[in-house]
């Protein structure tokens, strides 16, 4: 018993550290890509409403006029706002503040599964290695029943749409500010976003495709590397 204790504890072992490994690389990257983000939200929120500035410059235009007049008895109307946020100002809001809510969520499921695995690895050194080994299989069982594995593979995903969704909002707000700045924007975003499309279904086309891993001289071909969970994804819904 002791012998099979050692090996399922060095597998665990090796098995949560790598996953505590990408975690904390995420979690580093995650808070980067929040602050960034943030930057802009907070610019871009004012875009929301109306400015004082102008409201204000509104109503002394108003006294000014009524002055001039010789009207000054006369009583101030009540004047309301008429301002409605552009409709890109309301899509680029929308994209940003979805992507920052992603990158948050990010952290917070990353926080979790370093607390599970932490909690999962708490059976060595308390009972007997039969013992031991028992409640390991019973959390071993548990940790893959309840999707634990499936919830830290989506976490990068998670954190792909939250950068997706900044580049979308970065594009739609520089192409109505200026174009020639948004062009070469444009171009290095859309080449981004096509090297991800294409890593994601290279390993579907190829295995759909027949005699896939091997070519008209019977030779066989090098299976596709690119086997990321929106990869795997796209295999099961295909």
């Amino acid at each position: 018993w002791r012998h099979c204790h050692d090996l399922v504890q060095n597998y665990d072992e090796t098995l949560c550290e790598a996953w505590k490994d990408e975690i904390d690389k995420l979690l580093v990257f995650a808070g980067l890509f929040s602050a960034a983000v943030t930057a802009f939200v907070v610019e871009s929120y004012t875009w929301l409403q109306e400015d004082p500035t102008e409201a204000s410059l509104r109503i002394l235009t108003k006294i000014s006029l009524q002055l001039q007049s010789n009207n000054i008895a006369t009583e101030l109307p009540y004047t309301t706002s008429n301002f409605i946020p552009q409709a890109t100002n309301i899509r680029v809001n929308i994209l940003w503040y979805l992507s920052l809510t992603l990158s948050l969520a990010t952290v917070v499921t990353g926080i979790l599964c370093m607390q599970w695995l932490r909690e999962y690895r708490k059976y060595t050194g308390v009972f007997p290695d039969k013992a031991t080994l028992s409640i390991r299989q019973m959390r071993f069982d548990g940790l893959h029943k309840w999707g634990v594995p499936k919830i830290i593979s989506a976490l990068p995903t998670l954190l792909q749409v939250a950068v997706i969704l900044f580049f979308v909002g970065l594009v739609d707000f520089l192409w109505h500010i200026n174009i020639m700045v948004a062009l070469p924007v444009v171009i290095c975003i859309g080449l981004i976003l096509l090297f991800v499309l294409f890593t994601t279904l290279a390993p579907t086309v190829q295995a759909s495709l027949p005699s896939s891993f091997v070519d008209i001289d019977y030779r066989i071909i090098n299976q596709c590397p690119y086997k990321s969970p929106q990869s795997w994804l796209f295999i099961l819904l295909s």
